[in-house]
């Protein structure tokens, strides 16, 4: 993979954005880069308890993935707390990996895993609550059932509680969401006893733990002094806010270190236990009244300056939102990415592909297989590459774009709620360099602005379809009046700036009277059909063909040979020969045809000459005997 010669650790992480998945990748790099694999990651952005249509086709990474061709995955489970998605991930790793899985921080039964002896924290820190501070009730915030490092916190709170006879009550334990949306209704459930009024909440990770205090601060209660509040994961949301918070730190270092050399030592034979534990530490801070002397400041400057960096990358983002809604083109859309590449940070490589062949060009609905891919447009080192070709999925990129470097990739699929259309890929000029904050944004932006651009190519395809159909006769497919006149107004000018002659050749069926009245009006609507092949075949290299009645047709040529008109009857002529040969119908089929030729130069009117070539047609008819009163 990548033609380079070394091996590819595939890698999947949800909201690779986020602080902890960006500590994650960027010592993963690092630990793989030691050992000299390629490492690819494989992101998505689904939020537990928003999921709709859009999220649900972020699942469509686990499909295009080439998992196969992976030397080894890495798999931070935790990120992924949406049972469907998680589901097809375990069962696709399961089904089509060739190498070791690693599970990164969560403990699977089906592959090898690197976790933390963090959770083992939380007795030590019910503790030093309890014996330090004097907390007497202390309660615990969990994270949705289910998940799998919640579960076994909240295991560790109950058994420490144990050890010290602490009693639980009915407000003692409260679910909330591994996120920030339920710091209010935690506050509620916490302290609508007020016989049970908390000492002190641990919380299952910092994002509650942050939730909760602001929830706190809205209703006067101040932390620690009120009461204090403990988080997990050391987030970058713990200590860059006030109260910075007490929390565990883990060793994403040392645990992604073995989690390489795990992957390392198996690729070349080295039996290796399944599970590889790592211990992590309490840092005490001022949420629980430790190391709250000098804190305040530093802390709220640093709010004051991530305030500000977020409230600018939203606006500059918000412009390219702008941008890009008014791109209505390829090459617009190209344009307005290489403008807003500067918001995705300092990149090296940067890739669109589409998913394309002839019967997939606007998206895809499903991933599975290999699906042929063309890069749409690239920038390498700031400046356009061009002239791909075309390759597969799989492959992730062509070679021709490939060298003999170490690659660190981030791929995310381009998709709206019903199709796929292709992928972005991405790399840093720093390989420890992590995803723009707002990368997910930048991304759907694209993906809405591919949709526009399809939406827009599907309605022009249909106004062409519906148009044509409006010029043209629904029984012969020839040309109708309003197709005629629509040729016309478009060819005039053009040919009024010449001298070539205009030749008109009026058409009428002999005899359909008689085949209408003896073999049926089925039989007679296939002569006229007949007739209209035979015309346009005649005609289609010189001009057009209208049916301008129910047996009349028109031809329209401009030409500088003035005696075009006497060949296409003659083509005619011999045509309708060869039909009555072949088509041993008990009757004749043969039609009359006039025509009349005049200058571009000369002063005349349409409708003389259309006339003009009736009466001609109609001095034909009359020498074979075969008058309309006739028929």
């Amino acid at each position: 993979m990548f033609c380079n010669g070394r091996q590819t650790i595939g890698v999947f992480v949800n909201r690779a954005e986020l602080a902890f998945q960006q500590s994650f990748s960027k010592y993963l790099i690092a630990a793989a880069q030691e050992k000299d694999y390629n490492v690819v990651f494989m992101t998505s952005y689904v939020v537990r308890g928003k999921t709709n249509e859009y999220d649900v086709n972020e699942s469509d990474i686990v499909d295009f993935a080439p998992i196969e061709k992976f030397a080894a995955t890495v798999v931070a489970f935790d990120t992924y707390d949406t049972p469907i998605f998680r589901t097809k991930l375990i069962a696709a790793l399961k089904q089509r990996a060739k190498g070791p899985v690693v599970s990164f921080r969560e403990k699977s039964e089906d592959f090898y895993n690197v976790v933390s002896k963090a959770n083992m924290a939380i007795d030590e820190m019910v503790m030093h609550l309890a014996k330090v501070h004097g907390a007497k009730h202390i309660c615990f915030m969990a994270g949705y059932p289910g998940h799998y490092d919640s579960g076994k916190r909240l295991e560790h709170y109950y058994s420490a509680m144990a050890r010290l006879n602490f009693p639980l009550y009915t407000n003692s334990v409260f679910y909330g969401d591994m996120w920030t949306r339920k710091g209010e209704e935690a506050y509620e459930f916490f302290f609508s006893h007020s016989d049970n009024i908390p000492d002190a909440i641990i919380c299952a990770n910092d994002f509650m733990a942050r939730s909760l205090c602001e929830a706190l601060e809205r209703h006067g209660k101040r932390v620690p002094e009120d009461v204090m509040i403990c988080g997990f994961d050391n987030a970058v949301e713990s200590r860059e806010y006030h109260p910075q918070l007490t929390t565990v730190g883990l060793d994403y270092e040392n645990m992604t270190r073995e989690a390489i050399q795990l992957i390392h030592d198996v690729l070349n034979g080295v039996k290796r236990e399944q599970t590889v534990s790592v211990p992590a530490n309490i840092i005490y801070r001022e949420s629980c009244a430790c190391n709250k002397e000098g804190t305040e400041t530093e802390s709220e400057c640093v709010q004051f300056k991530t305030a500000n960096e977020v409230l600018d990358q939203h606006v500059e983002q918000l412009f390219f939102n702008i941008d890009m809604h008014s791109s209505s083109t390829l090459r617009d859309i190209e344009s307005t990415v290489a403008q807003g590449l500067k918001l995705v940070g300092d990149y090296d490589e940067f890739y669109l592909c589409r998913f394309y062949d002839h019967d997939t060009q606007y998206g895809i609905h499903s991933l599975v297989g290999d699906m042929p891919v063309n890069i749409e447009f690239g920038f390498k080192d700031g400046k356009p590459i061009k002239n791909y070709t075309q390759f597969y999925q799989k492959e992730l990129l062509p070679e021709s774009v490939s060298d003999s470097s170490l690659k660190v990739y981030y791929f995310r699929i381009l998709h709206n709620r019903e199709k796929s259309f292709g992928y972005t890929v991405i790399s840093y000029k720093n390989r420890m360099d992590s995803l723009y904050a707002f990368y997910h944004d930048w991304n759907l932006t694209i993906s809405l602005a591919l949709n526009d651009y399809y939406v827009r190519q599907q309605l022009e395809e249909l106004i062409a379809i519906n148009k044509n159909n409006c010029l043209k006769d629904y029984m012969t497919k020839a040309n109708n009046r309003l197709g005629l006149d629509d040729y016309l107004e478009r060819h005039w000018d053009g040919w009024s700036r010449t001298d070539h002659y205009l030749s008109f050749l009026s058409a009428d069926m002999d005899g359909l009277k008689r085949i209408n009245d003896t073999y049926g009006h089925g039989e007679g609507d296939w002569v006229i059909c007949q007739l209209a092949d035979i015309l346009k075949s005649a005609v289609e290299k010189y001009g057009i063909v209208a049916r301008t009645g129910g047996d009349e047709f028109l031809i329209v040529i401009c030409n500088e040979n003035p005696y075009i008109s006497d060949m296409v009857t003659e083509d005619i002529k011999n045509q309708l020969a060869h039909l009555n040969e072949r088509s041993n119908k008990p009757y004749l089929i043969d039609c009359s045809i006039g025509s009349y030729v005049v200058n571009m130069k000369e002063d005349i009117s349409l409708q003389e000459c259309i006339w003009n070539s009736d009466k001609e047609m109609y001095k034909i008819k009359k020498q074979k005997g075969s008058t309309r009163n006739d028929q």
